[in-house]
């Protein structure tokens, strides 16, 4: 057990005892969390559809739509990540919450050209980098031209990707944020 996981263990078992839902459904999303980030996605999966149990008795939303749709998405159910994306998608623009809209759309997105469907991808992207330009969120806006790049490359117009790509680069450079490693793989 990482420190981590044990304390979010530790929370769920206190939250439960005092009965405390809300908080045990921030404790359950925060273990996913941490299954996640080490790529155990099917114990992810099972507290993010535990915390989305509590949410739905309580009537609340919070993260967990998201996270089982960013969970689908890695695991390659496509169909099912867009079910949660596209649920969350609806509660975010129901709540006005537009920066929460504009990564659900930027993550619908990625399941759309994951699908084949770049048409739904570039739109999605696009919307979601309008959004995030009016937010005036950068690194989002950043993630946005990248999303665009990747549809661009899939439709066969390497010379747009590479702009986009470019563009992207030298702005996460010029905000101190680099492109990781790990994520320039995409290029």
């Amino acid at each position: 057990h990482t420190p981590a996981r044990a304390m979010h263990e530790e929370s769920i078992e206190i939250w439960r005892e005092l009965g405390d839902k809300k908080s045990l459904v921030g404790a359950l999303n925060a273990l996913g969390q941490v299954y996640f980030s080490e790529g155990d996605f099917e114990m992810a999966r099972s507290y993010f559809e535990e915390g989305l149990h509590v949410e739905e008795e309580l009537g609340e939303r919070t993260d967990a739509l998201h996270n089982l749709g960013i969970v689908f998405y890695e695991l390659g159910d496509y169909a099912s990540a867009a079910s949660f994306l596209e649920r969350d998608l609806a509660i975010q623009r129901e709540i006005g919450d537009t920066r929460r809209a504009a990564l659900a759309l930027a993550n619908l997105g990625l399941v759309a050209y994951e699908q084949g469907d770049y048409v739904l991808a570039l739109s999605r992207h696009r919307e979601s980098l309008t959004i995030r330009r009016t937010l005036g969120a950068k690194r989002g806006f950043v993630y946005s031209l990248e999303g665009l790049a990747m549809v661009y490359r899939g439709l066969g117009r390497p010379h747009v990707a590479s702009h986009l790509w470019g563009a992207s680069q030298a702005m996460s450079d010029a905000k101190g944020a680099p492109v990781p490693p790990n994520e320039r793989a995409r290029y």
